[in-house]
């Protein structure tokens, strides 16, 4: 889903369908991803209730290779975002079946 497909699809549910611009709905959305972000770089994560959490980590470096040319290069460590799905979006996800 891209950033306009999400924008749309909220404008046009129930909750918000002629209560706010697309254009202000696409301001709040730029708020909040700006805000997660920040608090991934100052608090290391981030957790949203019943969706999962968003925690910053350390990938060590390692020693690659340029596929082009098999020369091996170093690669450096550098920070990545990981996600961990709450268990209630696990389970929504992969509804049980009724046995």
């Amino acid at each position: 889903m891209t950033k306009a497909e999400l924008i749309e699809h909220i404008h046009g549910s129930k909750e918000f369908r002629g209560t706010i611009s697309k254009k202000m709905l696409g301001a709040l959305l730029d708020a909040v991803f700006a805000e997660i972000e920040r608090a991934i770089r100052k608090e290391g994560k981030f957790a949203y209730p019943n969706f999962g959490t968003f925690v910053r980590r350390r990938r060590a470096g390692r020693i690659g290779r340029n596929p082009k040319t098999q020369e091996k290069v170093k690669i450096p460590p550098r920070l990545i975002v990981g996600f961990k799905a709450h268990q209630g979006f696990r389970d929504r996800l992969n509804p049980r079946t009724a046995r």
